[in-house]
This record gives C-alpha cells, structure tokens and sequence, in this order.
C-alpha cells in the first residue's frame, strides 16, 4: 500500500520482473512499467516494499539467473509520486546461488530497510541480509540465520521492533536437522517459541507465514500467527496455524550467568514514565531446561496493571524497560514470579 489511493503490485512476465501502481479507487492502472527492460537474463522471484518516509519511496529486490552456479539478487529504488519512475539499482549479492526472500524492517538506523536472501555456502543454506541505502550502494551486510553444520532458509519476519534490535524483532523460519525438517521461530534476544516438526523428507520445501503481531491490551505482550505447511503423512499432513504470545517487546539479556534468582530495583526510581528493572534466572534445579517466568506490576489496590513477562527463560541476567505513560501517578509495586520463587519491589511514578 503507497497511501489510502494506491497500493503497488511487481510481478515475473515471461523474463522480466514488471510493475504496476493500481488505484485504490476505481481500480484503474496509474503506472505500468517494465523494470528490467534491457536485461537478458531470466529476471524472477520479486518482492516490493514501500517505505513509511515521506515522500514515499518504492524498493523492488529480484533474482537475476546468470547461470545453473550464478543466481544474483538485485534491488531497484524508485520514488513512487514522481510522474515517470527514476530507476536506481543496487546490487545486493553477485556471486554464488542466491535465493530473494523479500525485505525486513530496521529499528532506528539510518538505512531503515534490509533485503533479505538465502545463499548456499559450504554445502549450507543460510540467511543474509543487506541494508538498502536510498542514496548510493549497499555495502552494509548482515548474518541473520546461520550455522555450518545445519540448514536455514524461508525466513520470514514480523512487523515490529524490539527495543534496539536491528531486525524484525520476530521471525520464522526452517531448518533441516538429521532427516527432518521443522518450521521454527525465534526472538532475537531470545529463544525459539514455535518448534514444530513439519517432515521427514528433507526435500520437502514447507510453505510459512508470520502474522503482523498484535499488542495484548494492558501488557508488553505480543500475539502472532505462525502458519505452515506439514506433510509427516497420507493422514497428518495440511496447513496449521500455531497462535502464540511474546513478552519479549522491552526485554534485554545482559548475562549469560547468574546463581540464584533475583530481583533488583527499578532505575531510576522515583521515574517518568518510563524506568528500568533487572531480574536474575538461575539454572534450573535439574540442570536443563527453562524457567517459567512471570513479571507483573499491580497498583496499592493489588490490581495487574500490567505483564512484563510471562515465558520460559534460558538462565541468565535481564533487564526489561516499563513504560507507565499510560498509567497516573503513584506508588506500584511489580512481583517475579518463577519456580517457588516470589519477590515484590515498591517503585514510584511522578508525573
């Protein structure tokens, strides 16, 4: 969507990759452009994104199949209100078997997009992304998913940014591990939420999607929908949709080690609106696993007010940030809770 009048479509046309800037109103055709007119090669697989800046700017990233060991991923930038598209085109990965899987959201950098690809490398597929400059050549590559020993690949992300994360702050993918494939998601301060087997076949490419995740009222928690295709067999096989909550959106790992569980103070304290509050996970008394975690904050009344926390935690030392914007001023009190562990703190609001 480019605004409330016009949303834009890319899509392959024999060879090439071509664009369309349709109506919102009537439906009627405002821009028809073929986008790799002069490119010889097979030109395929594209993905559009449009950013939030005004004025709006339009990216277009695509495969471009040079040969059967050379599949490379483009990107083309265009200022969309302008009256003819200005091309500007960007190389995002030249060498090697490259698959376009689309593009991810930055938190506050200065380039605030990244197009995200698969690449083959030492016998694995893993993920990388490359930050989009409107201005210039990308350069600034990243390492999202991946690993020397297992597969990664159909990276999806969500539509929300965790603290000063610098990727969606959410996302899924699939991995292949022995003879089986699992459709995965994972936070990036954090662990994996959804692990589910989706085959046996590890030539089966499982279809996923990541819904746009949704506040829970009255909490730092997130809702999502992560869909996928399993075929395990003729009678357990099919699309699934697994819902699933997060309360991750504010939470930081600092340390990976800690002995006992605790709770400190909130800093600064008394605050407005917006303070700081560090906990301690130690290893769980079997020595695997993770800890059930629940942080809330309640008024004098012993009202929940809100829920900062409520996952299972690998051990370690976190700190999380409360925003009391929407809360009045006054005296609350925020409780861990966690394996027959329970400690509360006062903390103090003044607006």
């Amino acid at each position: 969507m480019i605004n409330q009048h016009s949303y834009a479509v890319v899509y392959k046309s024999g060879n090439d990759i071509k664009l369309k800037i349709i109506s919102s109103d009537n439906h009627s055709v405002l821009k028809d452009t073929n986008l790799t007119l002069g490119i010889n090669e097979i030109c395929k697989n594209p993905f559009v994104n449009i950013s939030t800046t005004t004025p709006k700017k339009i990216f277009i990233s695509f495969e471009r199949e040079f040969s059967s060991v050379q599949n490379s991923i483009y990107c083309l930038k265009a200022d969309t209100i302008a009256s003819s598209l200005n091309l500007f085109i960007d190389t995002v990965r030249y060498s090697g078997l490259n698959y376009n899987a689309g593009f991810a959201q930055m938190g506050s950098n200065p380039n605030p997009y990244m197009c995200i690809f698969e690449n083959y490398s030492n016998g694995k597929r893993n993920v990388f992304g490359t930050e989009i400059k409107w201005n210039g050549q990308s350069s600034v590559h990243h390492n999202i998913l991946t690993s020397a020993v297992i597969d990664m690949w159909s990276y999806k992300g969500s539509e929300f940014i965790i603290g000063d994360n610098t990727l969606n702050g959410c996302y899924g993918f699939l991995t292949k591990t022995g003879n089986s494939v699992y459709a995965k998601t994972k936070m990036k301060y954090s662990w994996d939420s959804v692990n589910v087997l989706v085959s046996n076949d590890t030539n089966y490419y499982s279809k996923i999607a990541l819904s746009t995740a949704n506040l829970v009222p009255n909490s730092a928690c997130f809702r999502m929908w992560y869909v996928f295709e399993k075929n395990l067999s003729p009678s357990d096989k099919g699309i699934y949709g697994i819902s699933f909550t997060t309360c991750a959106m504010n939470i930081r790992k600092i340390s990976g080690v800690a002995k006992d569980f605790s709770l400190s103070q909130n800093y600064p304290n008394p605050f407005n609106p917006v303070t700081k509050i560090e906990f301690q996970i130690p290893l769980c008394h079997s020595g695997i696993g993770r800890n059930p975690v629940k942080l809330i904050v309640f008024d004098i009344l012993g009202k929940e007010v809100a829920t900062l926390v409520n996952e299972s935690l690998q051990p370690g030392t976190y700190e999380i940030t409360f925003d009391g914007s929407a809360l009045s001023s006054g005296a609350y009190f925020y409780q861990l809770i966690t394996n027959g562990f329970t400690e509360t703190k006062r903390m103090l609001m003044i607006k």
